[in-house]
């Protein structure tokens, strides 16, 4: 239970992060919540969006093409 509870806590601040707009910080929590659950889908999308708002298109793909294996109706990338 308590690998859930660090996950959820350390989620919410990622995100309270990134709507600060701190989104260095945002970004290193998520690829440390990303390294303990590799296909979670709010993680890659959050890491997706991070990425297309740098620009960086081949690093967003790199987020969304697994997220959208998982709920291909959910996003279309082609």
């Amino acid at each position: 239970m308590g690998d859930a509870n660090h996950f959820a806590a350390t989620l919410s601040r990622a995100q309270a992060l990134h709507r600060a707009g701190d989104v260095l910080r945002a970004e290193l929590l998520y690829v440390e919540l990303l390294r303990d659950v590799p296909a979670h889908p709010g993680l890659l999308a959050a890491l997706g969006a991070l990425a297309l708002d740098r620009g960086d298109g081949d690093r967003a793909l790199e987020f969304l093409t697994p997220l959208q294996a998982q709920r291909p109706a959910d996003l279309r990338l082609s």
